[in-house]
């Protein structure tokens, strides 16, 4: 017993020493081990382990109304309306978005009425933004009409504002591993409807603008 004593001693304290006071995470961490790691939607599992699916039903676009009325001169509305598209990102990655008008030839018999920016004009490029994971923007498109230097027209015009998403994929992905996220797709296409007034008196029977021909009274 005199001999074991000391041995029992020894041991005691050696296992003492391996005993590592205890790891405490709190939320949105969860232990793991001897650490903590990161588990943002509370499934007890670490974050960095989970394969995150893209889902494009998390990407949800609001719009204002476009139909859009303009008015000649500004003689009875505006001269220039802005509306917005608001694009909210839901999923766990980040995505680029593209947005322009479409079918820039409608404007050729009128180039004084505009819709920016186009999607097909290299003098008025397509406007991208980066939206951050769980994050939203709003993008403005401006529509207005010119007296200058040709008259404009009153009518009824039509175009397209088309919405592209590309996903980008991790850094050091081949082409192959990640072929779905650097694809660009079109996601939505939103018609767009303007309607160009003139004021009594201000057009030719032809529509064409003249503010020299204006009824002041």
């Amino acid at each position: 017993m005199k001999i074991l004593r000391p041995v029992l001693v020894l041991l005691v304290i050696l296992v003492g020493g391996c005993i590592q006071p205890g790891v405490t995470c709190n939320k949105p961490y969860i232990k793991v081990g001897d650490s903590c790691c990161l588990d943002q939607n509370d499934n007890n599992i670490c974050d960095k382990d989970e394969k995150k699916s893209f889902d494009l039903n998390k990407v949800e676009i609001t719009k204002d109304d476009f139909n859009i009325d303009l008015y000649l001169g500004g003689q009875g509305g505006p001269l220039q309306v802005v509306r917005y598209l608001t694009i909210k990102n839901m999923n766990d990655e980040d995505i680029m978005v593209t947005i322009g008008c479409t079918n820039f030839e409608w404007i050729g018999k009128n180039r004084q009425i505009q819709c920016l920016p186009w999607m097909d004009n290299p003098d008025s490029p397509p406007r991208s933004e980066w939206i951050e994971k769980q994050s939203s923007i709003s993008i403005p498109i401006s529509f207005y009409t010119y007296i200058l230097p040709t008259p404009s027209k009153q009518g009824e015009y039509s175009t397209t504002i088309r919405v592209i998403l590309k996903r980008v994929g991790p850094v050091g992905a081949t082409e192959e591993e990640d072929k779905d996220k650097i694809m660009a797709r079109t996601i939505e296409e939103i018609p767009i409807h303007i309607n160009v007034h003139c004021a009594t008196g201000c057009c030719s029977k032809t529509g064409e603008y003249h503010e020299a021909d204006c009824n002041t009274n």
